[in-house]
């Protein structure tokens, strides 16, 4: 019962901690792609 009121609060916020890791890998590489684009031009 406790864990269960405990859980949501502690959890919500690791999961979007997660999840902007995930979306932070591929946008540093478009980052590198577009620089790398700009230093060619």
């Amino acid at each position: 019962m406790y864990f269960g009121q405990f859980c949501p609060e502690k959890i919500e916020p690791l999961l979007e901690i997660k999840m902007l890791e995930e979306l932070k890998e591929p946008i540093d590489k478009l980052k590198n792609d577009i620089d790398s684009v700009w230093g060619r031009l």
